[in-house]
């Protein structure tokens, strides 16, 4: 919670830079005709029909939300969920984590997981299913680099809010690795 408004402060204080010291939501008056405002961005497919929808079609439609709950497994078989960004890399969807979190250790035990679309908190989306997984751990440098590119692009000024909130906070860039996940059907 504190870190989620740590980072509303920082995008409020960036975008009130921007703006010459007033914050608005309303976009500057200087944008171009072509790039209408959006009030709100609809899901790619809110996933409700998974059992209909081929596995390219459910790996795209998860690689297009910018929030998916991850659910893994501890050994005592209890679901603990998170929320993460998600990517897809050529083949794979794939999330990008600390090495030393548990999600990576229960991944370890138990490559099992679930990916439901969801907000930034967690709240998850509203007739989304569920779509099982199998994940496995990716510490090769070289890709996890790649796919922090892909992530970079993706999420923009958040993943670099982000990161330096995290290099702040934990003095330092942690290790990180992927999670690469492949959709079991």
């Amino acid at each position: 919670m504190a870190n989620s408004m740590v980072l509303d402060a920082i995008v409020k204080a960036v975008w009130t830079r921007q703006r010459g010291g007033v914050f608005s939501r309303d976009p500057p008056s200087s944008l171009p005709t072509k790039c209408p405002r959006v009030e709100s961005v609809p899901t790619v497919c809110p996933l409700d029909s998974v059992e209909e929808m081929t596995t390219d079609e459910v790996t795209t439609a998860l690689a297009a939300e910018k929030f998916v709950s991850m659910t893994t497994f501890k050994r005592s078989g209890e679901a603990v969920a998170t929320t993460l960004w998600i990517a897809h890399n050529e083949d794979y969807l794939f999330v990008w984590t600390p090495a030393e979190s548990w999600k990576v250790k229960r991944v370890r035990n138990n490559p099992r997981v679930t990916l439901t679309p969801c907000g930034r908190f967690g709240k998850l989306r509203k007739g989304a299913s569920p779509v099982d997984g199998i994940a496995d751990v990716i510490t090769d440098p070289a890709t996890v680099h790649r796919c922090a590119g892909v992530i970079a692009r993706k999420y923009g000024l958040q993943y670099r809010l982000v990161t330096l909130v995290e290099r702040l906070a934990a003095r330092g860039a942690k290790p990180r690795v992927i999670l690469r996940i492949t959709l079991s059907r």
